[in-house]
């Protein structure tokens, strides 16, 4: 291990077609860079630096946003990573970067690159080198840091017998990140290069003492790395938890790393979504009849663009993701840059399965949407996209109740759905673009042609009997072939 590693000054954050960056060099570029890395590293680097701009260029109110421009966003920044410098060695002895030095676990450390998604570990089969474990190098030890306070998987893994605050019994099992939660999917505005997009992604004073952010009692709070909660529990804890630098980078885990072994136990109890508290850029949605919240999660099955609804809420004034509500109306709001993570459970053990994985999408979107009209226009058009898909599965149903073969057709009338959808996908961000300048027709056409064709790979009609059945069956399609005209 080194024994010093600055993110200040130190490169570790992975851009598109350039070497990696130090803080320093990523906020003193000329040119806006593009973060690189996986969906998951890009959302992790992207939640630091929205942290570290909130620190440094917290803007008072609505005006103060709107007039800082990406020269002084850039400025305060680098200013405030001159007087802060010190905060930000991963491996400093007494206070390494969002780490507990009193956290070392006698029996249950972990190798840092076990830790890392998609690598086998335990009793799972390796299938391809790449899913190997691997020493990780200082540069990625920040992100694996940042991966297990911020995506941190419920389980086991944390060391129980590792407590802070005299007299505190700990469960055997910790809870995931709030960040996390049960596959949360988050939703970002994006402005014309990343430093706009941190812009929008500010919250200022005036918004975070609206009823908008009323679970947040403690406003901006404190960054973590000027001073983090000495214990698990206690005022400074809750205070934490209710602070909106405690969203940005949660400590629901206590760590540190120590020669490549990653030592953590559980830390700050977070407060549940059932009541709204959650991300500022987590969709919340009502449930069980209006009585409690949830969110909505990242499905790889039903993609983000088929629940643009639910991520603006435009509904209901309570439901949809908050920073989307407050930025989607400003000057500099280009689209919404999509995130999460598709998440299996079992007996609060939080892994990855083979349908399991994450979900990244960017959409391009005019403002102001409500003058638009993109949102009426978006719900029509998805509703006759959804009753393409009903009509393709009872077709498919319909065939094969002909053929005599009612056992298998609804796995069929599935398959066929699924690959309906699976052809969708692609042309699901110029679908949410055309909703907002009024093209999407031509879109709602092209869906009906994939229907008749995921139709057609299911439904076979080589010989007689099966090509009756294939004719009689067949979705008629003709009102969405020509709902362009």
């Amino acid at each position: 291990m080194a024994d010093s590693f600055s993110l200040v000054t130190a490169p570790w954050i992975k851009v598109e077609s350039s070497p990696r960056l130090s803080l320093q060099d990523f906020f003193s570029a000329g040119e806006p860079p593009v973060l690189g890395g996986t969906p998951a590293e890009r959302f992790l680097a992207f939640r630091l630096l929205l942290a570290i701009t909130q620190a440094a260029a917290a803007p008072q109110d609505s005006s103060d946003l709107e007039e800082l421009t990406a020269d002084e966003l850039k400025a305060k920044v680098l200013e405030y990573l001159a007087d802060h410098v010190t905060c930000f060695d991963l491996y400093d002895p007494e206070h390494p970067f969002l780490q507990y030095p009193q956290v070392v676990s006698e029996d249950k450390f972990i190798p840092t690159g076990d830790l890392c998604f998609g690598v086998c570990t335990g009793n799972a089969t390796l299938l391809f080198d790449g899913n190997k474990t691997k020493p990780l190098e200082a540069a990625d030890e920040v992100y694996l840091l940042l991966q297990v306070l911020i995506l941190g998987l419920s389980g086991k893994k944390p060391d129980a017998k590792i407590v802070l605050a005299p007299g505190l019994s700990k469960k055997a099992s910790s809870p995931a990140s709030p960040s996390l939660g049960r596959g949360w999917l988050h939703s970002m505005p994006i402005g014309e290069n990343i430093f706009e997009t941190l812009r929008l992604n500010l919250i200022s004073e005036e918004e975070l003492g609206e009823d908008l952010f009323g679970y947040l009692s403690n406003g901006l709070g404190v960054a973590p790395w000027e001073k983090k909660p000495e214990s698990e529990i206690g005022p400074e804890a809750e205070a934490y938890a209710a602070s909106l630098f405690g969203r940005l980078i949660p400590l629901s885990r206590f760590c540190h790393i120590v020669n490549g072994q990653m030592h953590m136990t559980s830390g700050i109890a977070y407060p549940t979504i059932e009541h709204g508290a959650s991300d500022p850029s987590v969709s919340v949605r009502l449930v069980d009849k209006g009585k409690k919240f949830s969110a909505v999660y990242a499905d790889t099955s039903r993609r983000p663009w088929r629940q643009v609804n639910a991520l603006f809420g435009f509904a209901d004034s309570q439901e949809g993701c908050r920073i989307l509500k407050l930025r989607a109306a400003d000057d500099g709001f280009c689209g919404v840059w999509c995130f999460g993570i598709k998440i299996s459970e079992q007996a609060g053990e939080q892994y990855f399965s083979g349908a399991d994985g994450y979900v990244e999408e960017f959409y391009r979107l005019d403002e102001n949407l409500e003058e638009s009209g993109f949102n009426n226009r978006y719900l029509h058009s998805l509703k006759e996209v959804d009753q393409i898909s009903k009509t393709l599965y009872g077709c498919v149903s319909k065939y094969y109740d002909e053929m005599k073969a009612a056992d298998i057709g609804k796995k069929m009338a599935i398959s066929a759905q699924q690959s309906f959808w699976s052809a969708c996908d692609p042309y699901g961000s110029a679908f949410v673009k055309a909703c907002s300048d009024g093209t999407v027709s031509q879109f709602v056409s092209s869906f009906a042609k994939f229907a008749e064709e995921a139709y057609e790979n299911v439904c076979p009609k080589a010989r007689g009997r099966q090509l009756m059945a294939y004719i009689k069956c067949r979705p008629v399609l003709w009102k969405w072939m020509n709902f362009e005209k």
